[in-house]
């Protein structure tokens, strides 16, 4: 990871990439290793806020319905979107449903 300290002398630079709304490529040796850009970019929010909604979303922290709902997609969308992005849609732990089924079993039998 690379750091860049901001001082007095190329604060102005980082200025006008926000104000402008502009980017500033990072070129070394020929090759473009960075680029800054404004926060206020679209697309740069629309994949931070994608990537956070997916990230909570594998963290167990939002449903895949609320997933679906924050994407503005369908839900059959929104699977077929997490399938290529090699994400799990359904995951399920085989022994504990085996277990509610035999629990709802022993409860509905006795």
């Amino acid at each position: 990871m690379h750091t860049i300290i901001l001082n007095d002398s190329n604060i102005d630079m980082f200025k006008s990439v926000h104000q402008d709304d502009n980017y500033t490529l990072i070129i070394e040796k020929g090759k473009a290793v960075g680029l800054f850009t404004s926060f206020s970019k679209e697309i740069l929010q629309l994949g931070l806020i994608q990537w956070l909604l997916i990230k909570g979303y594998q963290g167990g922290d939002i449903s895949l319905g609320q997933l679906a709902k924050q994407l503005k997609l369908s839900l059959t969308e929104t699977m077929v979107f997490l399938s290529n992005m090699n994400i799990p849609v359904v995951d399920y732990d085989l022994d504990d449903d085996l277990r509610t089924i035999e629990k709802w079993n022993n409860e509905n039998n006795s």
